[in-house]
């Protein structure tokens, strides 16, 4: 009896040394399903991050370009008397503008970076031609791409309206105490 648990377990160890050629196969479609996995997760962990700060950046960029344009147009609120007071505003509105500017690219290139990666794959389901739910997502990432660049710009437009404004304010009140008028 114990020659045969012997050779039993003999025969255990050396199969153990020796690899299978049918596990082979089996454990890479399993490590690509564990990668796939692991890449599904980070991209159902990031997607709605950077949509979510998409969104709130839209809400921020639209205040604050209202805000640049009043300025522009009406100066800032500061008393008449104050000339530092109202050059500051100006400046706070260009500080303001280049963060969202800055905050734009980041974005820009998260979104960038999120497409890419995930259209390198082309996601349908096996049993049918429709696209999964992470390509139909991976269309409305995608379609946000145009928007941020368009943000983009229109910051960059706000802030040489706002630098504009800046530099006539400087003048006039160069030219008023020098007395020209």
């Amino acid at each position: 009896m114990s020659s045969t648990l012997d050779a039993c377990f003999d025969n255990t160890e050396s199969s153990k040394l020796q690899p299978d050629s049918s596990e082979k196969p089996n454990n890479v479609a399993q490590d690509r399903v564990l990668f796939g996995a692991a890449e599904s997760d980070e991209f159902s962990k990031t997607a709605p991050i950077v949509m979510q700060a998409f969104h709130i950046h839209g809400e921020t960029c639209s205040r604050v370009e209202a805000e640049a344009l009043q300025l522009a147009l009406d100066g800032s609120k500061s008393s008449e008397e104050d000339e530092e007071a109202r050059l500051q505003a100006y400046r706070d509105m260009l500080d303001e503008l280049e963060a969202l500017h800055a905050e734009a690219l980041t974005l820009e290139s998260s979104i960038e970076e999120l497409t890419s990666a995930q259209n390198a794959e082309d996601h349908l389901d096996a049993e049918t031609t429709e696209p999964s739910a992470r390509s139909q997502i991976l269309g409305v990432i995608s379609a946000s791409l145009p928007v941020i660049k368009a943000r983009i710009m229109n910051l960059s437009m706000a802030q040489e309206l706002v630098d504009s404004a800046l530099e006539n304010l400087t003048m006039s009140l160069r030219m008023e105490s020098l007395g020209i008028e």
